[in-house]
Protein backbone atom coordinates (compact mmCIF):
# COMPACT_ATOMS: atom_id res chain seq x y z
CA UNK A 1 0.00 0.00 0.00
CA UNK A 2 2.79 2.33 0.69
CA UNK A 3 3.68 4.62 -2.58
CA UNK A 4 6.86 4.47 -3.97
CA UNK A 5 9.40 6.69 -2.23
CA UNK A 6 7.38 6.80 1.04
CA UNK A 7 8.63 4.65 4.12
CA UNK A 8 6.01 2.94 6.19
CA UNK A 9 6.58 5.33 8.75
CA UNK A 10 5.44 8.34 6.66
CA UNK A 11 2.17 6.43 5.60
CA UNK A 12 1.04 5.52 8.79
CA UNK A 13 1.58 9.45 9.90
CA UNK A 14 0.17 10.40 6.44
CA UNK A 15 -3.05 7.88 6.72
CA UNK A 16 -3.16 9.77 10.69
CA UNK A 17 -3.24 13.07 9.02
CA UNK A 18 -5.68 12.41 6.55
CA UNK A 19 -8.24 10.75 8.80
CA UNK A 20 -8.20 12.20 12.27
CA UNK A 21 -11.06 11.13 13.12
CA UNK A 22 -9.91 7.19 12.86
CA UNK A 23 -8.17 7.16 15.67
CA UNK A 24 -8.27 7.34 19.49
CA UNK A 25 -5.86 9.69 21.24
CA UNK A 26 -4.81 10.70 18.21
CA UNK A 27 -2.06 7.60 18.39
CA UNK A 28 -1.25 5.43 15.01
CA UNK A 29 -2.09 1.99 17.24
CA UNK A 30 -5.34 2.59 18.50
CA UNK A 31 -7.32 2.76 14.90
CA UNK A 32 -11.20 2.95 15.84
CA UNK A 33 -13.52 0.08 14.85
CA UNK A 34 -15.57 0.34 11.65
CA UNK A 35 -14.32 3.76 10.12
CA UNK A 36 -13.30 4.22 6.27
CA UNK A 37 -9.94 5.48 5.95
CA UNK A 38 -9.08 7.96 2.89
CA UNK A 39 -5.95 6.73 1.40
CA UNK A 40 -3.16 9.90 0.79
CA UNK A 41 -1.25 10.48 -1.82
CA UNK A 42 2.47 10.30 -2.18
CA UNK A 43 2.91 14.00 -1.99
CA UNK A 44 1.04 13.91 1.27
CA UNK A 45 3.07 11.41 2.64
CA UNK A 46 5.70 13.04 1.71
CA UNK A 47 5.56 15.69 3.36
CA UNK A 48 7.32 14.69 7.02
CA UNK A 49 11.02 13.86 6.44
CA UNK A 50 11.87 10.08 6.77
CA UNK A 51 13.26 10.66 10.55
CA UNK A 52 10.68 13.17 11.78
CA UNK A 53 8.64 10.36 10.83
CA UNK A 54 10.28 7.48 12.48
CA UNK A 55 10.81 9.84 15.48
CA UNK A 56 6.79 10.42 16.20
CA UNK A 57 6.03 6.64 15.52
CA UNK A 58 8.74 6.06 18.09
CA UNK A 59 6.63 8.41 20.47
CA UNK A 60 3.50 7.38 19.54
CA UNK A 61 4.68 3.88 20.33
CA UNK A 62 6.11 4.73 23.41
CA UNK A 63 2.60 6.60 24.73
CA UNK A 64 1.02 3.54 23.79
CA UNK A 65 2.70 1.54 25.73
CA UNK A 66 2.45 3.56 28.55
CA UNK A 67 -1.39 4.13 28.45
CA UNK A 68 -0.60 7.80 28.35
CA UNK A 69 -3.15 9.70 26.21
CA UNK A 70 -1.51 11.18 23.16
CA UNK A 71 -1.40 14.66 22.03
CA UNK A 72 -2.22 15.46 18.62
CA UNK A 73 0.79 15.33 16.03
CA UNK A 74 1.82 17.98 13.46
CA UNK A 75 2.02 15.65 11.38
CA UNK A 76 1.97 18.10 8.11
CA UNK A 77 1.15 22.04 7.77
CA UNK A 78 -2.38 22.84 6.69
CA UNK A 79 -1.44 23.57 3.57
CA UNK A 80 -0.76 20.40 2.50
CA UNK A 81 -4.03 18.32 4.25
CA UNK A 82 -6.80 17.78 2.20
CA UNK A 83 -10.23 17.37 3.96
CA UNK A 84 -10.93 14.86 6.72
CA UNK A 85 -13.46 12.06 5.02
CA UNK A 86 -13.96 9.54 7.91
CA UNK A 87 -17.28 7.24 8.55
CA UNK A 88 -20.28 9.15 8.06
CA UNK A 89 -22.06 10.35 11.51
CA UNK A 90 -24.34 7.68 12.80
CA UNK A 91 -23.05 4.52 11.12
CA UNK A 92 -23.89 1.94 13.09
CA UNK A 93 -21.04 -0.08 14.02
CA UNK A 94 -21.27 -4.03 12.46
CA UNK A 95 -17.89 -5.17 13.70
CA UNK A 96 -14.75 -4.81 12.71
CA UNK A 97 -13.62 -3.96 9.52
CA UNK A 98 -11.25 -1.69 8.07
CA UNK A 99 -12.42 -0.27 4.02
CA UNK A 100 -9.45 1.67 2.13
CA UNK A 101 -10.39 4.22 0.20
CA UNK A 102 -7.44 4.68 -2.55
CA UNK A 103 -6.96 8.61 -4.11
CA UNK A 104 -7.37 8.50 -7.50
CA UNK A 105 -5.02 6.98 -9.79
CA UNK A 106 -3.16 10.32 -11.64
CA UNK A 107 -3.99 13.29 -9.22
CA UNK A 108 -1.80 15.04 -6.98
CA UNK A 109 -3.12 16.97 -3.62
CA UNK A 110 -5.52 19.63 -5.04
CA UNK A 111 -4.55 19.69 -8.88
CA UNK A 112 -7.92 18.49 -9.93
CA UNK A 113 -11.13 20.85 -9.52
CA UNK A 114 -12.82 18.51 -6.76
CA UNK A 115 -9.28 17.19 -4.84
CA UNK A 116 -9.31 14.86 -2.37
CA UNK A 117 -13.06 16.46 -1.49
CA UNK A 118 -14.58 15.54 -4.38
CA UNK A 119 -13.02 11.76 -4.45
CA UNK A 120 -14.17 11.62 -0.73
CA UNK A 121 -17.96 12.53 -1.58
CA UNK A 122 -17.56 10.34 -4.85
CA UNK A 123 -16.65 7.39 -2.54
CA UNK A 124 -19.73 8.24 -0.42
CA UNK A 125 -21.95 8.73 -3.24
CA UNK A 126 -20.82 5.11 -4.40
CA UNK A 127 -21.45 3.81 -0.98
CA UNK A 128 -24.77 4.91 -0.56
CA UNK A 129 -26.14 3.93 -4.14
CA UNK A 130 -25.08 0.43 -3.15
CA UNK A 131 -26.85 0.41 -0.09
CA UNK A 132 -29.67 2.25 -2.09
CA UNK A 133 -29.30 -0.75 -4.53
CA UNK A 134 -29.04 -3.50 -1.22
CA UNK A 135 -32.34 -1.69 0.48
CA UNK A 136 -34.23 -1.63 -3.06
CA UNK A 137 -33.65 -5.23 -3.04
CA UNK A 138 -34.79 -5.83 0.46
CA UNK A 139 -37.73 -4.22 -0.24
CA UNK A 140 -38.39 -6.47 -3.32
CA UNK A 141 -38.13 -9.08 -1.52
CA UNK A 142 -40.05 -8.15 1.65
CA UNK A 143 -42.97 -6.94 -0.78
CA UNK A 144 -42.80 -10.83 -2.59
CA UNK A 145 -42.75 -12.21 0.92
CA UNK A 146 -46.45 -10.29 1.49
CA UNK A 147 -47.81 -10.93 -1.51
CA UNK A 148 -47.42 -14.64 -0.89
CA UNK A 149 -49.00 -14.08 2.65
CA UNK A 150 -51.91 -12.58 1.27
CA UNK A 151 -52.63 -15.23 -1.52
CA UNK A 152 -51.95 -17.69 1.19
CA UNK A 153 -54.02 -16.43 3.91
CA UNK A 154 -56.98 -15.60 0.56
CA UNK A 155 -56.76 -19.69 0.23
CA UNK A 156 -57.04 -20.36 4.03
CA UNK A 157 -60.27 -18.34 4.96
CA UNK A 158 -61.90 -19.73 1.57
CA UNK A 159 -61.15 -23.07 1.91
CA UNK A 160 -62.51 -22.81 5.83
CA UNK A 161 -65.42 -21.42 5.68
Amino acid sequence: MTPAGVDVQQMMLALQQANPNAFYRSNINALKSGVVLRVPTSAEAQAMTIAAAAAEVRRQNGDWRAGTPGKPAVVANAATRASDTGAPAGTPDTGDRLTLVPAKAGSGAGTQGGGAAGNGLHQELLRTKESLASLQQQSAELKARLKDLGTSTARTSTCCR
